[in-house]
C-alpha cells in the first residue's frame, strides 16, 4: 500500500472517531490533529507525485565502421524513474553504400579515330562541338601519327596533314624512352582522352610504340 493510501485511511478513521458529540474533549482534539496532519500529508504526496519526471525514451546515434562511415547504429534505451529498472537497448544496423566510387583498370576504347572526332567540330563553334565530343572524354584512343616535339613527360604528334595535334602526357617511368624519340618519327600513340578541343586532343597515362 502506498503512503497516500495509509494517510487517507488514517484521515478518514480520525474524522469518523472524533464525532461532533465529543468535540472539546481531549481525545477528540487529538484525533482532529491527526486528521489534519494526514490531510496535509496527502496534499504533499499528491504534489510530489505530479512533479516527479515521467519515463522518457532516449535515442542516440553513433557512427561506426570505416572512415567513410558505412554503418550507422541506432541505440534506443528506456530510462525510468526507478533506479532498479534495467535499460532495454534496441540496436538496428543500417548499411549505407560507400560514396567513394570503385576504380577499376578496365579501359573503354573510343570507336572513332582522332580525325573523326575532330570532324564533329566542322561547321560548328567550339562550344557547339564540345557538346558532340564530351561523350568521348575519359575514353581511350590508339592513334598513329608523326612526332612534332618531345618535352619533359610530354609528346606532341600530328595525326594527319592538318595542323591538328595530339598532346600526350606520360607517367615518370616513360622518361627514358622519350629521350630516344626524334622529331619526324612515326609512332602509334595511346592514352586516355582528358580534354578535346577543335584542334587538340589531350591524353593522359599515355604510351607509344614505333609504327
Amino acid at each position: 500500500m502506498r503512503l497516500r493510501d495509509w494517510l487517507g485511511t488514517a484521515f478518514v478513521t480520525a474524522l469518523l472517531t472524533a464525532v461532533p458529540s465529543t468535540w472539546g474533549s481531549t481525545p477528540a482534539t487529538v484525533l482532529l490533529v491527526i486528521a489534519a496532519v494526514c490531510g496535509v500529508g496527502i496534499v504533499i504526496d499528491v504534489f510530489v507525485h505530479r512533479r516527479r519526471p515521467q519515463p522518457a525514451f532516449e535515442r542516440k546515434t553513433k557512427e561506426c565502421g570505416d572512415e567513410r562511415g558505412t554503418t550507422t547504429d541506432w541505440v534506443e534505451t528506456r530510462r525510468g524513474t526507478d533506479a532498479n529498472v534495467t535499460p532495454e537497448p534496441l540496436r538496428l544496423k543500417v548499411d549505407i553504400p560507400p560514396t567513394v566510387p570503385v576504380i577499376t583498370d578496365e579501359r573503354v576504347y573510343c570507336e572513332k579515330s582522332a580525325g573523326e572526332i575532330w570532324a564533329l567540330y566542322d561547321g560548328r563553334t567550339e562550344l557547339q562541338g564540345s557538346e558532340f565530343v564530351k561523350q568521348y572524354r575519359e575514353q581511350w584512343i590508339r592513334q598513329p601519327g608523326t612526332v612534332v616535339n618531345v618535352a619533359e613527360s610530354q609528346m606532341t604528334i600530328r595525326a594527319d596533314e592538318s595542323s591538328r595535334t595530339i598532346v600526350m602526357f606520360f607517367d615518370p617511368e616513360w622518361r627514358e624512352r622519350l629521350l630516344t624519340v626524334s622529331a619526324g618519327a612515326r609512332v602509334i600513340g595511346e592514352g586516355q582522352m582528358q580534354k578535346i578541343t577543335g584542334n587538340v586532343i589531350y591524353l593522359r597515362h599515355s604510351q607509344f610504340d614505333a609504327e
